[in-house]
């Protein structure tokens, strides 16, 4: 073939290619344009700090088939997180799906983007909004807002703010973890049997960890029910009936007239759990607990008449909401709850069992053996062989040989082992479900990145950083690819030389099963079973309320353990009381393992939110409408933890352990003869001086030097049908100072009655009802008059005998 040939055919086989890969550009831009991208955040973009937040993605496909993933790309002082969710794109294809990111707290834009590989497909910027965690949202999900918009200028305990954030239902989250920001959810005239079913079981679990649900009622009540569990229905409605009149609903708001015009149309039912307000016998305001929650059934349409145009509207909504919604005293306003829990685990998960020093005799042996070689017998072999000059040699030489054997031994035990760790906290419920947050941290021999799958259906995430940032135990997730797929992975997981790096995941478990309990209050203690109706064995069981525990001993599947558990320590720990975990888990224990007892005191503790033992400020402001007793938290050990993992391409050795908790309220006999030990009613501080504070850790407690103070304890729903014949009164003090005066409010006479020789100690009032309002209140005033400027921290606690 001749050159000029040669140099042809080359020529034509540069533009074929050069052709090819212009056709192939052609295609792509092609594919690029035909999907579209649709992005939109749940609840208007409203988050909470540290909370998971729902953007909801629609993706067409009019061109060829397509493989890529939806991703955000969220950056800050560590690096960067990106959440990714794959999908594939058939041609004609249309699809809506849920990316779950955590924003950083200055986030006010997010990007996302639809991509193949490393190229960007499309791509939009969506608005967001930080929410301290201070602020209370509402969400309301209704055909209109109407009337709902006054909600807005409510007054909330402890001056919290509300947040009103328009919600549509189909945008209502699929995981509980997207539903977190929201401390109130109001389903108004809106149909919900287009919920799907993750979305019925996201709001349902939201509920059992402390949600507060309301169903409007009115002319669209059975639409807004429609798709909701019959289990979950305070009310469930079947007629309409017109009302004339709304006093009980004036009574509720707290006096306030409804003088608006009827007729008002109400929804009629079965009603369930307790009535809040009632109208000539018919509920108007219907609740039932369910889980640490609440689902409220309002009778009338809350965004119509008359809550349009009723001066006690406001009022209303304050009373409803009020219960549960005081914020945590001395917890800080711009971390969540799950960032503070984890910022605490984190010390935990750094303390590796498997990498625990040797134990003192394994060294001492070795030492021994290395002296009695060193020494003696090196001394003696050499003197035999007339040799002892050589002693320059054979000493450095032994000690090089066990230095080395050392190391050796170091390294066989776990020095090239990949080590993953894992601590998870399952908060359990009467159904079989768990809440699952899990922290794992993975230990590396060397320098590596790893990728992780995760198995199950759960949501991994960064470990928040803690909250303080000076902590030297804290672990950093930063610069990691969170696929938010089943199964799960986490890419990317940068480890140094014999470090560890970590991640979070969250998640429900439907089939646990559940630790039952059926227990009463009689008299003085707590009796009754426990009975563990799981398929896993539970260590360590421990029942208590409050500080007051009782720990039963292991259960295996199917196991039952009587409780006996005296209630009467409550009232000696109304000031300085331990957490829980440092009440239960003592060193002074005789053969107690100190880092075992170090590790289940801070789970417990950090799953409890029991992180200060003590707080000095101003006093939580905590309504006691429907406030109920406090409840039993029953939990126990378990030698694994969920979720399983596997390293890709690596072999691992775990550790893992975790905590199953339940918290249930406290029941009372049904009939007979009620007792209420000191410390189980609610209380709060009503008044106090401008200069007085709170103090102490367990209760309502009062700083108090000169002046009065009063304590208003309320009786809980759960009692108030019992025949009050005695109350007992305890007042506890850091100081052994008098006290001037002690008075108890008369209802009847609207008057204050002072009680003969006040003292600390137990007071037993003999004839209660005087001082027993109609909604269960008791009013105790408190003076003193002290000699010390710094004066004396007071609590105050109330039981009582009676019938039922």
């Amino acid at each position: 073939m001749n050159p000029l040939t040669r140099r042809i055919r080359s020529a034509l086989a540069l533009l074929l290619t050069l052709a090819a890969l212009m056709t192939a550009a052609t295609a792509s831009a092609q594919d690029v344009s035909a999907v579209t991208l649709t992005a939109e955040p749940a609840f208007e973009g409203h988050f909470k700090y540290g909370e998971w937040l729902p953007i909801w993605v629609t993706l067409e496909n009019d061109g060829p088939d397509i493989e890529g993933e939806v991703r955000a790309v969220i950056a800050d002082d560590q690096g960067q997180n990106t959440y990714s969710t794959p999908v594939s794109l058939a041609h004609g294809a249309r699809k809506r799906l849920p990316l779950y990111i955590l924003p950083n707290n200055f986030s006010h834009q997010i990007k996302v983007e639809f991509v193949q590989g490393e190229q960007v497909l499309r791509a939009q910027t969506v608005s967001v909004r930080p929410q301290i965690n201070f602020n209370y949202l509402i969400g309301t999900a209704a055909g209109e807002r109407g009337a709902l918009s006054l909600l807005a200028g409510i007054r909330l305990p402890g001056g919290r703010q509300p947040v009103i954030v328009d919600v549509s239902p189909e945008m209502l989250p699929t995981r509980m973890e997207g539903m977190r920001s929201l401390d109130a959810l109001i389903l108004n005239a809106v149909d919900t049997s287009s919920l799907t079913a993750r979305q019925i079981t996201a709001l349902g679990n939201w509920v059992r960890q402390g949600g507060h649900l309301i169903l409007g009622g009115g002319a669209g009540a059975g639409q807004t029910v429609a798709g909701l569990p019959p289990e979950w229905l305070p009310l469930t409605p079947r007629d309409l009936v017109e009302l004339d009149s709304l006093t009980g609903l004036s009574d509720f708001a707290g006096g306030a007239p409804v003088q608006v015009p009827g007729p008002f149309l109400a929804a009629t039912g079965e009603p369930r759990g307790y009535t809040l307000a009632a109208q000539d016998g018919i509920p108007l305001v219907q609740a039932i607990r369910l889980g640490e929650g609440q689902i409220t059934f309002v009778a009338l349409d809350v965004s119509g008449t008359p809550f349009d145009a009723w001066a006690g509207t406001s009022d209303f909504w304050e009373r409803l909401l009020s219960p549960g919604a005081a914020y945590p005293p001395n917890t800080p306003t711009d971390a969540s709850p799950r960032q503070i829990t984890a910022g605490i685990i984190t010390a935990a998960l750094t303390n590796i069992p498997n990498l625990a020093l040797p134990s003192v005799r394994g060294i001492a042996l070795l030492l021994g053996l290395y002296i009695l070689l060193v020494g003696p017998v090196n001394y003696l072999v050499l003197r035999r062989r007339n040799k002892l000059h050589w002693g320059w040699i054979t000493i450095p030489a032994l000690t090089l040989v066990f230095t080395v054997l050392s190391f050796g031994i170091g390294y066989a035990r776990r020095g090239s082992d990949l080590l993953v760790h894992k601590i998870a906290i399952l908060h359990g419920y009467e159904d079989g479900s768990a809440r699952v947050s899990s922290y794992i941290g993975v230990f590396s021999p060397a320098s590596r990145r790893y990728d992780v799958e995760v198995l199950g259906e759960t949501l991994p995430g960064p470990l928040p950083p803690p909250y303080d940032p000076w902590d030297s135990r804290s672990i950093r997730s930063s610069s990691l690819t969170f696929e938010q797929s089943s199964p799960a992975w986490v890419r990317g997981l940068g480890v140094e030389q014999w470090s560890m790096q970590g991640f979070m995941t969250e998640g429900t478990v439907d089939d646990f099963g559940v630790l039952h309990a059926d227990l009463r209050v009689q008299g003085t203690k707590l009796l009754g079973t426990v009975t563990n109706q799981s398929s896993h064995p539970l260590m360590d069981v421990t029942v208590a309320v409050q500080t007051a525990y009782q720990q039963l001993r292991d259960l295996p599947p199917g196991g039952s353990a009587q409780v006996s558990l005296s209630l009467r320590s409550l009232e000696s720990n109304l000031l300085y009381g331990n957490t829980l975990g440092w009440t239960i888990y003592d060193y002074s224990v005789e053969g107690a393992n100190a880092s075992e007892i170090e590790f289940k005191r801070t789970v417990l503790d950090a799953a409890l939110g029991q992180n200060r033992d003590y707080f000095f400020g101003p006093p939580g402001d905590t309504s006691l409408e429907n406030a109920s007793p406090p409840g039993v938290v029953l939990f126990g050990w378990l030698a694994n933890a969920p979720p399983e993992l596997r390293i890709d391409g690596e072999s691992s050795h775990e550790d893992a352990s975790a905590l199953y908790l339940r918290q249930i309220p406290l029941q009372f006999p049904e009939s007979g003869a009620i007792s209420v030990p000191p410390g189980l009613i609610p209380v709060s501080v009503a008044e106090k001086p401008a200069t007085a504070y709170a103090c102490g850790s367990m209760s309502a407690s009062i700083q108090l030097s000169r002046g009065s103070a009063v304590f208003e304890f309320a009786l809980p729903p759960e009692l108030a049908d019992v025949e009050v014949h005695t109350l007992n009164l305890v007042l506890r003090a850091d100081s052994s100072d008098s006290i001037s005066k002690l008075e108890l409010y008369d209802w009847g006479s609207a008057g204050w009655q002072m009680l003969p020789a006040p003292r600390l100690g137990t007071t037993e009032i003999s004839d209660p009802q005087p001082y027993l309002s109609p909604n269960g209140r008791v009013r105790v005033r408190l003076s003193v008059d002290q000699t010390t400027d710094w004066g004396a921290c007071y609590a105050a606690a109330l039981g009582l005998e009676g019938e039922r």
